[in-house]
């Protein structure tokens, strides 16, 4: 599983959001999203075990919210850990 790379007229190896997956290109979304869904059951769960959600009176909405809010800061993250290793 490795992205697909593609040259930067200065020479640079630039990474576009497709990762080959033997031969099948999948979007990285879907890897981030994953990840936000993993990070997102452990997050609600340790929630729910501390009592979080009596904080709140409508517990789908905060569920929306709080995977919305993890999947952008997943994004976020790969872009900046992206920028550093070029």
């Amino acid at each position: 599983m490795q992205p697909v790379p593609l040259r930067h007229p200065c020479g640079a190896i630039l990474v576009i959001g497709e990762i080959s997956l033997g031969g099948v290109y999948i979007p990285a979304l879907v890897f981030l999203g994953l990840l936000a869904l993993v990070l997102f059951a452990f997050v609600s769960s340790l929630m729910s075990i501390l009592g979080g959600y009596r904080l709140f009176s409508n517990r789908p909405l905060v569920d929306i919210a709080l995977l919305v809010i993890l999947m952008g800061a997943v994004v976020v993250c790969s872009s900046i850990i992206q920028s550093v290793t070029l």
